[in-house]
């Protein structure tokens, strides 16, 4: 009965995975074990730990995560769970299989029609420009160029995360090219509600033979002569054939995934000022007045028309950023009931969560398809605050890894995990304290 039921959660892992992925090839699981990383932990002293030779074995470290180069293995953070091989011999095990059989902990992707790196990446949830030296590793390309000369029906090697740290929140001042200036929200801004969030704005760099007008599209920004305006101001660009291969443009996103922040439109009122309105939105007036004015070129910012609307810019919501707290001020109360039902992260789409219960207590359950040999669950209970989060405090991530005969082994990570869920403008974030699981991922209810 239970290898039934691991075979059925199996089959649901592969049903549940819109795009074309497989496991990697090679099975590394007999020669490796998974330590979970504490605070103040190095890569070296976990080998030393274990009787391993960091320098010995560090190649098949690399291997075992999908790191690219040794320096990663300078950036691990606590929470995180890291590969070793189990011994020295083991580790010689690894190396060769590599060679022979295909990268540890990367992701398998067919390639179909109207795919290209930069869209496979969005889909899988992954930074293209923070992991395309990484793609270029995996599958033995020489140069950029490879990245864009893809085929229908090809096999393409993909880490399995990005390996680099989370974006920070920033405002442009002047062009893409200029350094950007950081510009925190405030604890205690409030953005008009009648506002509409018409874009969530993410970094990009272009690769060779990308368009513009391409880039737009996989970001679900539908080219059009609006969004057309909006790129040229963001970057202060008058034409935009001279964007250039290899440099970091903003571009506008459907998708909170990576947003630096985001692009409003709001109807001014009788008291409105430019000022006072970056002031709701927590950004400095003098910082962003250069790319206000840019976004609007009809309008004199000192004297807009009541009636009028114009665009303003803040920062992205919690969940579309590495560390800030969801704003009660952002967010729609819903009762209790209005949690309730299962939903779908629409960002992946390889991700459900399910809520049930009442106001005093409801019951979560997020499932999250990492591949066809690996799935993640999350459980726990949360109850409402005044502010209409649902917080919680006893969540329980267990790991469940597969093997080609349907069988599985289960392992408990951690059963004391804290956080929150929240509505902003009708999607569900989750906001994970213990390891950031949820960043970048939103939910939309299915049913």
């Amino acid at each position: 009965m239970k290898i039934k039921l691991i075979t059925l959660l199996l089959l649901f892992s592969l049903v549940f995975s819109v795009c074309p992925l497989s496991a990697f090839a090679a099975d590394y699981t007999p020669y490796a074990m998974q330590v979970v990383v504490n605070k103040g932990d190095t890569v070296s002293a976990l080998c030393r730990a274990r009787g391993l030779d960091y320098e010995a074995v560090q190649t098949a470290i690399l291997i075992l995560n999908g790191y690219a180069k040794a320096a990663s293995l300078n950036a691990i953070r606590p929470g995180q769970t890291l590969y070793l091989p189990k011994t020295a011999e083991d580790a010689k095990k690894i190396v060769d299989l590599h060679a022979t059989e295909g990268p540890a902990n990367a992701i398998q992707y067919t390639v179909k029609r109207g795919d290209t790196i930069f869209s496979i990446c969005t889909a899988l949830r992954l930074n293209y420009s923070a992991c395309k030296d990484e793609i270029k590793k995996l599958n033995n390309w020489a140069s950029d160029k490879d990245l864009s000369k893809i085929y229908v029906g090809q096999k393409i090697y993909f880490p399995m995360t990005t390996n680099s740290s989370a974006q920070s929140t920033t405002l442009p001042i002047s062009s893409a090219s200029t350094p950007a200036t950081t510009v925190p929200a405030t604890q205690s801004s409030v953005r008009p509600a009648s506002d509409k969030l018409e874009y969530y704005i993410v970094t990009h760099k272009m690769a060779a033979g990308e368009t513009v007008n391409r880039v737009c599209d996989d970001l679900g920004a539908k080219y059009s002569p609006k969004v057309s305006s909006i790129v040229k101001a963001l970057n202060n660009l008058t034409n935009l054939s001279s964007v250039q291969a290899g440099k970091e443009y903003y571009f506008p996103s459907t998708s909170p995934y990576n947003a630096t922040f985001a692009l409003y439109s709001h109807t001014i009122v009788s008291g409105d000022t430019t000022s006072k309105l970056c002031t709701a939105y927590g950004v400095q007036y003098g910082k962003v007045q250069d790319i206000l004015e840019r976004l609007n070129p009809n309008f004199k910012l000192t004297s807009i028309p009541i009636g009028k609307t114009i665009y303003l810019i803040g920062p992205a919501t919690a969940a579309a950023t590495s560390s800030a707290p969801a704003p009660a001020a952002t967010t729609t109360p819903v009762s209790a009931d209005g949690y309730n039902g299962t939903y779908q992260d629409n960002v992946s789409q390889r991700a459900t969560l399910v809520i049930t219960g009442n106001a005093q207590l409801s019951n979560i359950t997020v499932h999250w398809a990492d591949s066809a040999m690996k799935s993640v669950d999350w459980t726990f209970q949360g109850t409402f605050n005044a502010s209409g989060l649902l917080q919680y405090t006893n969540c329980t991530k267990t790991t469940t890894e597969y093997n080609a005969a349907g069988g599985g082994i289960r392992t408990t990570n951690y059963q004391n995990g804290t956080g929150y869920l929240y509505y902003v403008n009708g999607v569900l974030y989750w906001y994970d304290n213990q390891e950031n699981a949820a960043n970048n991922c939103y939910f939309v209810k299915v049913k």
